[in-house]
């Protein structure tokens, strides 16, 4: 487990406490007791469809606000479940980094699903973050580093801006992308202005499917200025109010291909749809909850997302 740092908790109570409670970028919080004062859950972030800004009340046609971890297949039935479902994450858990006051471990899953897990030098669960591995890429030059030490020290992410598919010349040709990064302690003395390959996962918030063009339009006519596909940058509407940006989109565009995949440690199921975006496709990773039928290739997706991505991740097997 690396010299000087114990083993996390074995009991599993604080490691499933951590992984359900979070905050409004949807991320986990720290540990009640293991982290700065007064940090709480947070309500989940939601709602960028139709008029007015970024609130609780859903619009019509919106299904209902997802669950990252359910959109990974984790999820019980029982404390007993959820103990045994624990138990088997710590034990599958491989040490990924070091640090002089912390490590990370790094739970991969058959399917994709992953959990970055973060432990200090007592052994105390500090973060738990959710990945999902495997998707496509999109190359990002990175404009700026997101330190989010509000929530804790192994928070972070990162502006980027894509080589393509934006309609601004001053952004040469591209246009900004903010996701969070689950390893950002590793990742987080990149060089800026420097381009990498950025494994992104976008999970979905709240979602709604059309089967054609004609019919998204009719449903949103608020939204009929948007391009067929579309990436707005929702999360930059914090640096308004003076904040950060948080790693939030709203998208729309086709779907490229769709599929129910089963995580083998809960045997549950999640949607991983591909679909498109102005700088190519992107893994949706969706809570079964909230699609009443798996969409087909070519129906409308709209979408507000919070996008997870990794820099080049390479030898993670090691």
């Amino acid at each position: 487990m690396g010299e000087g740092i114990p083993a996390p908790h074995s009991d599993g109570t604080k490691l499933w406490e951590a992984i359900r409670t979070h905050n409004a970028e949807g991320r986990p919080v720290n540990l009640p007791g293991g982290g700065p004062e007064g940090v709480k859950p947070r309500p989940l972030w939601t709602h960028f469809f139709g008029p007015g800004q970024p609130g609780t009340q859903l619009d019509k046609g919106v299904i209902n606000v997802a669950d990252h971890l359910a959109a990974l297949g984790i999820g019980s039935s029982s404390p007993q479940e959820r103990q045994d479902q624990v138990r088997q994450i710590l034990k599958d858990s491989q040490p990924h980094s070091q640090r002089a006051d912390s490590m990370t471990l790094r739970w991969h899953d058959p399917s994709g699903a992953e959990l970055w897990i973060y432990v200090d030098q007592t052994g105390t669960m500090k973060s738990v973050q959710p990945h999902y591995s495997g998707g496509p890429r999109i190359r990002l030059e990175i404009q700026a580093i997101l330190d989010r030490a509000e929530v804790s020290p192994y928070d972070g992410g990162f502006l980027g801006l894509t080589q393509t598919g934006g309609s601004n010349p001053s952004l040469g040709g591209g246009f900004p992308i903010v996701f969070d990064a689950p390893d950002f302690p590793d990742v987080k003395e990149v060089i800026l202005t420097a381009k990498h390959d950025v494994e992104l996962a976008g999970f979905a918030v709240e979602l709604n499917v059309y089967p054609t063009e004609e019919a998204f339009r009719d449903a949103q006519p608020d939204l009929n200025p948007l391009g067929v596909p579309a990436f707005i940058p929702a999360g930059m509407m914090a640096q308004m109010e003076g904040g950060q940006p948080t790693a939030h989109a709203l998208m729309v565009g086709r779907v490229l291909d769709a599929k129910r995949v089963t995580n083998e440690l809960t045997e549950r199921e999640f949607v991983r749809v591909q679909m498109e975006t102005p700088a190519g496709p992107i893994d949706l990773i969706v809570d079964p909850g909230l699609l009443e039928e798996l969409p087909e290739n070519g129906h409308i997706i709209q979408t507000g997302a919070w996008l997870s991505g990794r820099i080049a991740p390479e030898n993670d097997e090691k």
